[in-house]
């Protein structure tokens, strides 16, 4: 599988794509931008968590989070806002 580098654009259209059921589109979406989940969650996880949970666990848990909310309707054409 060749990498992806995230770019709005891409992510946009790649978005678009799956929500319109294009096969693949969602894991191509999802490829684009889990580096930089893999880097939040290693940055942010707690180091006494570290012990109990597997941060590939919780980047499956984003992705299928993602996953549904993609398939639902989003206000304002605004789909991923970052927690701080």
């Amino acid at each position: 599988m060749r990498e992806f580098q995230a770019d709005s654009g891409q992510s946009e259209a790649l978005l678009h794509a799956s929500r319109d059921g294009s096969p693949g589109a969602f894991e191509r979406l999802f490829a684009l931008h889990r580096p930089y989940i893999k880097r939040v969650i290693a940055l942010r996880l707690d180091p006494q968590l570290r012990t109990r949970l597997d941060a590939s666990d919780l980047v499956q848990e984003t992705q299928l989070e993602a996953m549904r909310i993609v398939g639902e309707d989003f206000r304002d054409g605004i789909l991923f806002v970052p927690e701080v």
